[in-house]
């Protein structure tokens, strides 16, 4: 129905980020300096970021357009599900890019405990959300979700690079 237009729609905007990590990983493998890795990998996240929050905002200006355009007048009760997954979208965009760093550089069991804990808290959040919010608690679910595989893989590359004093001092 109505949910899956909107992870739908989500779900495409997501392939700009699958892109590049399916580009960045090859490209961090072959590097043989931690440091360059990094800074390799932190710039490349910058800059999906910005990219990210720019065509998510596109969206959700557009989501009405879109939506209604795509789908019909009919199916205008995804956009506010749709509005609310984006922020999903952006933490999962950042997400792809260090955990292509991570698998580059060897840690992929980073990315299954990443993988593990957001699906936990999706689990957990849709079991309240729903409840309360219909689909639009799905969208919340998917954010939460999305921010803890953003968490949990950000501080895997954090301690990493930590021990390995590749981060330079804020």
């Amino acid at each position: 129905g109505h949910y899956s237009i909107a992870v739908g729609l989500a779900d495409a905007l997501f392939m700009l980020p699958v892109t590049i990590g399916a580009i960045l990983f090859p490209k961090l493998a072959a590097m043989k300096d931690e440091a360059q890795k990094w800074q390799y990998a932190k710039k490349v996240a910058v800059i999906s970021f910005g990219i990210m929050v720019c065509v998510t905002l596109v969206a959700w200006f557009s989501s009405k357009i879109l939506i209604s355009g795509l789908y019909g007048e009919a199916y205008e009760a995804a956009i506010p599900a749709f509005a609310w997954i984006l922020p999903g979208v952006v933490f999962l965009s950042v997400h792809s890019v260090l955990g292509n760093y991570l698998g580059a550089v060897g840690m992929p069991a980073a990315i299954v405990y990443s993988a593990g804990s957001a699906a936990l808290v999706n689990i957990l959040s849709n079991v309240k959300l729903i409840p309360l919010l219909g689909i639009v608690g799905a969208s919340i679910s998917y954010d939460l979700a999305g921010c803890t595989m953003l968490l949990v893989t950000g501080s895997y590359v954090l301690i990493r690079n930590r021990r390995l004093h590749v981060l330079k001092p804020v």
